[in-house]
């Protein structure tokens, strides 16, 4: 009982240790111990002993957080994560942690312009118990519901929760020095316009923002092992140029007798992504062509249903300048032959084109708290090139260029995304894909969850 009370609790002395070491720390207690007398003699009392049970020292968990780039379960590229370790009590310590949560600053706020801070699953070797310690890939908190952009700094803080007794619950900001996202490069294109013996090559901007880090090479080689490789030994006979500040994206070759293949290669410091086009010296003096290799923004890895070289041979003679014969192959292997003269007539078929602009989304939240994007999905190219559907999203922002995350990839319209934060504006495109590429991504709609 505490010191002043009018009443004591009546406690066996074989468990009045016990009783005291359960007390609350840094309060204080008053003792009296009482013996029974016999017959009629009254119960004789000791005088109050006022006993505080000390609490331990507190416990602060330390944080820290280290970007690092690591190679990919094949062995082929890089991927960018961030290490995670945090403290544990010292030994010796009588702090005893009951949980651990690790969060991750959000790149959302509420209405209020508050941060949104979501936990992040953490735990060394799966128990809330043990001090987070992980690696968390940092294409996974570009993703919902974190929506950290490229260049965005990283925050993350730990709650250390102690048995009841041991010590107060204790939040501290993790020390992540300045820790930056870095998104993986977009895809990268290349195109190739002819002029008499010279081509020129123009290729995309691949990056999110601008980095010291950022860098274009281009490969170019007359060797025939280079024809629609992304393998740069195949290149090592050959020319590269690092291309990562032309101004305009382009410059001009001098093609040689027989075929000349380009290869792109761009990286973001850790991880690169890769396109190839071969093309044929020709008397076509306006020649144009274009191979664009799509690859995994989290790996790297050339995508099998995108083009990765396109050889073309043209001769004058069509309204392009002569009658044009190409042989497209994707990574794949599947091969379309493409003869010019069908222009003539014109008729579309085994033309490699990508799909056109998808129409503006309707977009309707439901009562579960999820958007169903709908679009019009009529067929947006013939022929043997089968289409898709890609949906992206970003949240609290308008986009500049392009949507900033991929959903999925859909055959046909609606789509449902669940599981929408609230009090956040989500706005959502669609663009049509098939195997020559993705075209433009529609205008976006948005809506606001309440």
């Amino acid at each position: 009982m505490l010191p002043g009370d009018v009443t004591y609790t009546s406690v066996d002395t074989l468990g009045l240790r016990s009783h005291l070491l359960h007390a609350d720390c840094d309060k204080s207690y008053a003792c009296i111990i009482q013996k029974k007398n016999i017959c009629w003699l009254p119960p004789s009392k000791s005088q109050p002993a006022v006993i505080t049970p000390k609490c331990p020292a507190p416990f602060t968990p330390e944080c820290f957080m280290q970007p690092q780039c690591r190679a990919d379960a094949l062995g082929t590229n890089k991927i960018d994560y961030m290490r995670v370790t945090c403290s544990s009590p010292p030994s010796g310590s009588s702090v005893i942690i009951d949980e651990y949560k690790f969060e991750i600053k959000t790149g959302y706020t509420y209405a209020n312009n508050e941060s949104v801070w979501k936990t992040y699953n953490c735990p060394l070797n799966g128990s809330a118990r043990n001090a987070p310690a992980c690696l968390i890939p940092m294409s996974a908190l570009a993703q919902h519901p974190y929506g950290l952009k490229d260049g965005a700094f990283i925050k993350g803080r730990v709650t250390a929760t102690p048995r009841a007794g041991t010590g107060p619950t204790v939040t501290s900001a993790c020390n992540a020095n300045g820790a930056q996202m870095r998104m993986a490069p977009n895809a990268i294109s290349l195109t190739s316009t002819q002029t008499s013996n010279e081509a020129k090559v123009c290729w995309n901007n691949p990056f999110y923002q601008p980095s010291i880090n950022n860098k274009i090479d281009l490969f170019w080689s007359n060797q025939n092992e280079a024809i629609g490789s992304t393998d740069i030994s195949a290149f090592a006979n050959g020319n590269s140029q690092d291309v990562t500040d032309v101004a305009v994206n382009c410059i001009k070759i001098d093609l040689k007798d027989g075929w000349t293949t380009f290869l792109a290669v761009a990286n973001n410091g850790c991880t690169h992504v890769k396109t190839t086009i071969s093309i044929q010296l020709t008397d076509c003096p306006t020649c144009h062509h274009q191979g664009a290799s799509k690859v995994s923004a989290h790996h790297g890895a050339d995508s099998g249903s995108n083009w990765s070289a396109s050889k073309t041979e043209e001769k004058p003679g069509n309204s392009f300048g002569g009658n044009a014969n190409a042989v497209v192959i994707n990574s794949s292997g599947k091969t379309i032959n493409w003869d010019s003269k069908s222009q003539t007539s014109g008729s579309t078929s085994g033309i490699c084109r990508v799909p056109r602009a998808v129409e503006k989304p309707v977009v309707t939240l439901n009562a579960d708290s999820s958007a169903t994007i709908a679009w019009d999905s009529k067929p947006l190219s013939s022929g043997e090139f089968d289409h898709s559907y890609e949906v992206a999203w970003d949240a609290g922002s308008f986009w500049e260029e392009a949507p900033r995350q991929d959903v999925t990839r859909v055959k046909k319209s609606p789509y449902v995304w669940s599981d929408l934060n609230p009090l956040v504006t989500y706005r959502f495109a669609v663009r049509a894909a098939n195997d020559c590429g993705a075209g433009p991504f529609s205008e976006s709609n948005f809506v606001v969850v309440p």
